[in-house]
C-alpha cells in the first residue's frame, strides 16, 4: 500500500473508514458523494444533476426534535423541488370523468374523496367542457287545463197581451121530438113509420116535427183588458268542471336541446369557489380540498345544459 498526497493505493485496505466531517467520499465534480452535507443534518449518499440540485439521497437524517438519525430516501423531480418517493411514500397522479345534465334547479353533485392516506395534496385541477342539454326520451304531454263554469242560478221570462176578443157559438138541434096523442077520430098510420110497440088497440097521429125544427143564434162576447204573463224559473247556483289534461307515450332516443349552461358557479363544501364560467375553463381546487373527508362539489347553471368535468389529481400517498 502506498500513501501520497493525492490518494491512497492499494488493492487492500482493511479496518473501518469513518465517514464523517473528516471523511468524504466523492468524484472529482462532486455529483457523487458520500458523507455529510454543509450543515451535518445528513450523512449518506448524495447524487446531483449539478451541485445545486439534489436528485437522490439514501442516508440518515438527524430529527429536528428528538435529534436521532433516522432512515431517510428521497428521490425528487428533474427540478429538484418536488418528492415523488420518500421513506413516506410516493405521488401518485389520477383523473376521472363525470358528466351530467344541468338545469336551474338541478346543479351537478360531486363527492370527491380524499382519505387519510393522502399526505398532501399537490395538485387538483377541474377541467370543465360545455356542451348542448341532452335528454334520453321525448314525450308530448300537453299537460290540459281545468275549467270551471259558475252560474249565478235562474232567470225570468215576462210576456204581454193588448187584451180583447170576442167568441161566438151557434146551437143547431140534431134530433127530432115526437109528440104522441090519441086522436079521437080513426086515421091511418103514416107508410115507413114502425108502430109495432104501439098500443094496437088505439089509434096514434104521427106529427111530422120538420115544421116545428128552427134555430137561435147565440153570440157571446167576453172582453179581456190589456195584461201580462211574467214566468220565473229558478235554479240554484251550479257549476261544470271540463278536465283537459291527458299524456302521450315517450319516445326513447337522445334528443339535444339548443340550450348550454352559462353563469356557472362551483361550490365545494358550501363554499363559492368560481364563478361566472361561461365556456370551457380550468379550475384549480387544491387548496379547497380537505384531507380525510368526502368533499362535497356543487355546480349550478342559470340555463339548461351539460358538463363534462374531467379531474386531474397529483397527491402525494402514504405506502
Amino acid at each position: 500500500m502506498a500513501i501520497t498526497g493525492e490518494a491512497i493505493i492499494g488493492e487492500t485496505i482493511a479496518g473501518k473508514l469513518l465517514l464523517g466531517s473528516k471523511c468524504e467520499i466523492s468524484t472529482p465534480d462532486g455529483l457523487f458523494v458520500i458523507g455529510n452535507n454543509e450543515d451535518n443534518s445528513r450523512i449518506g449518499l448524495h447524487i446531483s444533476d449539478d451541485v445545486t440540485r439534489d436528485r437522490i439521497f439514501l442516508g440518515l437524517e438527524r430529527d429536528s426534535v428528538t435529534g436521532y438519525q433516522m432512515a431517510k430516501l428521497e428521490l425528487k423531480d428533474k427540478t429538484g423541488r418536488e418528492v415523488c418517493i420518500s421513506e413516506n411514500g410516493i405521488i401518485q397522479t389520477g383523473q376521472f370523468v363525470v358528466w351530467d345534465n344541468i338545469s336551474k334547479d338541478f346543479p351537478m353533485k360531486i363527492p370527491y374523496k380524499s382519505d387519510e392516506g393522502v399526505f398532501s395534496n399537490k395538485k387538483i385541477v377541474m377541467s370543465l367542457y360545455f356542451d348542448k342539454y341532452r335528454a334520453f326520451e321525448r314525450g308530448m304531454s300537453s299537460g290540459g287545463t281545468k275549467q270551471t263554469s259558475s252560474s249565478g242560478g235562474g232567470f225570468s221570462i215576462e210576456t204581454t197581451s193588448g187584451g180583447g176578443g170576442y167568441y161566438n157559438k151557434t146551437i143547431t138541434p140534431s134530433t127530432e121530438a115526437e109528440v104522441w096523442w090519441t086522436p079521437s077520430t080513426d086515421m091511418t098510420v103514416p107508410i115507413g113509420k114502425n108502430l109495432s110497440n104501439a098500443d094496437q088497440s088505439k089509434w096514434y097521429w104521427w106529427l111530422d116535427l120538420s115544421y116545428l125544427r128552427h134555430y137561435h143564434d147565440v153570440s157571446t162576447t167576453i172582453e179581456i183588458p190589456s195584461h201580462s204573463h211574467s214566468v220565473s224559473i229558478s235554479k240554484e247556483a251550479h257549476s261544470h268542471e271540463i278536465n283537459t289534461t291527458h299524456n302521450h307515450g315517450l319516445e326513447y332516443a337522445i334528443h339535444e336541446q339548443d340550450s348550454m349552461c352559462s353563469n356557472v358557479k362551483i361550490f365545494i363544501n358550501d363554499k363559492l369557489v368560481r364563478q361566472s364560467i361561461n365556456g370551457n375553463a380550468d379550475v384549480d381546487i387544491t387548496e379547497h380540498i380537505v384531507i380525510g373527508q368526502t368533499n362535497n362539489i356543487r355546480i349550478e347553471s342559470e340555463t339548461n345544459g351539460r358538463l363534462t368535468v374531467n379531474f386531474h389529481s397529483k397527491c402525494f400517498v402514504g405506502w
